[in-house]
């Protein structure tokens, strides 16, 4: 690096220098750029570029790593410096590994005429591309998914879109994009290929809201609701048994008898609460793999829908979300005992996230549950546990800690998504110690 040269304008660079790598060249690598300063945001943007790079081979599975590799970078931001350039060197070796060099340099050239609605109607891979990076680089992330996620936009139910939108527009919050091509390409071209194929699923209907019902705990009701529904065999484990009218569309019009008076952000965050009840209360997991990726996804479909155009918009993708999340919950967590968690009474001592600390390590889940449940503070103690997922050998915690820190401000105290996230936390553990890891 030039003296005078900026850390920023090698981005393209120091990409290259990582595709050049082979694995076990990785460690010497980084030791370099760390005695010479290098910001580690910097290197993780360069790294973000390599891996959202088109291929010529990309699968559903390389999607998924792509977007589990994006949160981990995310999470880095706030993380010890000890502790993010560990992972990104993690990243850096893995996606190596699993992406190789067959990387397709970006070239972009279209017809610049018409606009980003008409580019989607055309059907034109190339022509979306260009219309897009043109809205981003004008408008910005927000009014790109404001004018592509329209609230007729089917369900993505057993997809991984949403995620990829959310990672990526929460990436480009992080750093402006190496070139003038944004970090979108690679939500856009998986989107534009779910939106023509044959297998996409049909949404469920809105339900059709009401106030017949007074639920005094709503949360509690919808968990209630959830914990007693009838259940068959063949829905177990199996999402598109869940995914019908007569199951999760008949439960959603159960929950929809009391909500008419709730509020667009009281609904998305009545959903995201009932999630981090049945985390704990779920007495068996099916494919925590599966559960953790929809899960994760439902939440970044609930944080795009609050780009919305209107507010009935809004109201129908939040609904959309809640279909997708009670045939997700249906078909992957077992009926347990329906009763909300309460922090116990009386406020938390010196001393008991030590204990909570040293009860995770002995996996020891009640303890776990109890002291954070009784700490209550969310900020307090998420930092902790975000680091913890972070460097966990499974995916599931990392995307469980996901799908509840875009709502930390909703509900800073006595907030059930720690503890959730622990529960999942201390169940991986567990699987990894039996010799059922990845």
């Amino acid at each position: 690096m030039e003296p005078l040269q900026s850390w920023r304008s090698i981005g393209i660079p120091l990409m290259e220098q990582i595709e050049e790598l082979s694995p076990y060249e990785v460690d010497e690598w980084i030791a370099y750029w760390r005695i010479h300063n290098l910001p580690l945001t910097e290197l993780s943007r360069a790294l973000w570029y390599f891996i959202v790079s088109p291929r010529v081979r990309d699968t559903h599975d390389l999607v998924y790593e792509r977007v589990d590799m994006g949160r981990a970078l995310l999470s880095i931001h706030n993380s010890t410096s000890v502790t993010g350039w560990a992972v990104i060197a993690h990243l850096i070796k893995r996606s190596l590994t699993i992406f190789g060099r067959e990387r397709i340099p970006d070239m972009l050239r279209a017809d610049g005429e018409g606009d980003l609605l008409t580019a989607w109607q055309s059907g034109s891979l190339r022509t979306i591309l260009w219309h897009t990076d043109r809205q981003t680089r004008i408008y910005g992330y927000r009014s790109l998914l404001a004018s592509i996620l329209p609230p007729g936009m089917p369900q993505p139910v057993l997809t991984m879109v949403p995620s990829l939108w959310a990672v990526s527009a929460r990436l480009t919050q992080w750093w402006p994009p190496l070139s003038e091509t944004p970090d979108f390409r690679l939500a856009i071209r998986s989107y534009a290929q779910w939106t023509t194929s044959s297998t996409r699923v049909i949404p469920l209907a809105s339900p059709k809201e009401s106030a017949n019902l007074r639920a005094w705990e709503p949360v509690q009701y919808v968990v209630d609701a959830i914990q007693k529904f009838p259940r068959t065999p063949d829905m177990s484990g199996n999402l598109a048994a869940c995914y019908n009218p007569d199951v999760a569309g008949a439960l959603m019009n159960q929950i929809a008898s009391c909500t008419s008076e709730l509020s667009n952000r009281r609904l998305s965050a009545l959903m995201v609460e009932v999630m981090a009840h049945l985390l704990q209360v779920s007495p068996v997991i099916h494919d925590m793999d599966q559960l953790s990726k929809h899960l994760a996804a439902v939440s970044d479909w609930l944080w795009i829908s609050r780009l919305a155009e209107s507010t009935h918009d809004e109201r129908q993708t939040i609904w959309g979300a809640w279909g997708w999340f009670l045939a997700t919950v249906l078909a992957f967590l077992a009926p347990g005992t329906g009763t909300v968690i309460r922090e116990p009474s009386g406020m938390a001592e010196n001393g008991d996230e030590e204990k909570l600390w040293q009860a995770y390590t002995e996996l020891d889940e009640q303890s776990v549950l109890s002291l954070a449940n009784k700490i209550g503070d969310v900020k307090q103690l998420w930092q902790d546990v975000e680091d913890e997922a972070l460097v966990s050998p499974s995916h599931a915690p990392l995307r469980t800690v996901w799908a509840f820190k875009p709502w930390l401000a909703e509900k800073p105290f006595a907030s059930p998504w720690a503890p959730a996230a622990l529960r999942i936390m201390i169940y991986e553990s567990r699987r990894l110690a039996l010799g059922d890891g990845e």
